[in-house]
């Protein structure tokens, strides 16, 4: 069975998302007009990469029919981050940046995503963790707020007096 054109060569590993991924296959098994071909008579034409998103571009031997699956979701409108986005956020937890990334994927064999891409989902995951920070900050005083009212630690005009210790960096 070829799995792929003659021109086309697809190696290394991928990141794969294997809920969606299976549910396209899936959805795909069922046959599909005029020969009630499905999945297993197509094969890989081509390859597009967003960042460590890879959408294979399949076509149907018997049909003609053209369809794609992702190894990740592109829908930027879910609440779910995709792997260029989770990638990111990780590298950042972790103290690490692109070029250290961009190594561990190399030995791992996964294609990793353009610089500029990395760029664009550093300044997302950024912002995201800003507004949580400041999120958490503005909850952690107002429990302090609470709790120094409560224990009677509070000025003549009833405003909660706040101990503040930092670490000096």
């Amino acid at each position: 069975m070829t799995l792929t054109s003659d021109n086309l060569e697809v190696c290394g590993r991928r990141i794969v998302n294997v809920e969606h991924l299976f549910r396209q296959i899936f959805n795909s098994s069922v046959g599909h007009e005029p020969f009630n071909c499905n999945i297993t008579n197509m094969y890989l034409t081509k390859e597009r990469r967003v960042g460590l998103i890879s959408i294979f571009h399949l076509k149907c031997k018997m049909c003609g029919l053209e369809q794609t699956l992702e190894t990740d979701v592109l829908d930027r409108s879910t609440k779910d981050m995709d792997v260029n986005l989770a990638t990111t956020l990780a590298e950042v937890s972790t103290g690490i940046g692109y070029s250290q990334c961009e190594e561990m994927m190399a030995v791992l064999n996964v294609p990793f995503m353009a610089h500029r891409t990395y760029q664009r989902c550093h300044e997302s995951v950024a912002e995201v963790i800003c507004k949580t920070a400041l999120q958490t900050i503005e909850e952690a005083g107002k429990e302090e707020a609470v709790l120094a009212i409560a224990s009677g630690d509070v000025d003549e005009e009833g405003i909660p007096l706040l101990t503040v210790v930092t670490d000096g960096a």
